[in-house]
């Protein structure tokens, strides 16, 4: 099962969530970049310039977790992008809220104090 699959199916089951949430961690996720960064793989420590969206005065960092789901929230107009490690990202980002996802029928909205509180857990 890939990691959207997973996501797809998680509902309320916290086993499934927790599992999830466990596996996102090890995999990686895409998010729009700048035009100057072009598509690339970023590594830990490289500078980011973060896209980030406004919603109704909810500012988010959209991140997702395959091209397709990307390309379709772009109507698959082409866009710069980047892919990192999740952990990483997270912990670069912790203090920003995220959207996984957006514009799919099961976006997820995490908030800055829930990503510390998930990289806190994957350190135990």
């Amino acid at each position: 099962m890939t990691i959207e699959e997973m996501f797809d199916t998680l509902g309320d089951d916290s086993e499934k969530r927790k599992r999830f949430f466990y596996e996102l961690l090890l995999h990686d996720v895409y998010l729009l970049a700048d035009s100057a960064s072009g598509s690339k793989r970023i590594t830990t420590g490289e500078h980011l310039q973060v896209f980030s969206m406004k919603y109704d005065a909810f500012e988010f960092v959209p991140i997702f977790l395959s091209l397709e789901s990307m390309s379709r929230f772009l109507n698959n107009q082409g866009s710069p992008y980047v892919k990192a490690n999740a952990a990483d990202l997270f912990e670069t980002l912790k203090e920003r809220d995220l959207v996984i996802n957006p514009g799919s029928e099961h976006a997820l909205i995490l908030f800055s104090a829930e990503i510390v509180d998930l990289l806190s857990k994957s350190l135990n």
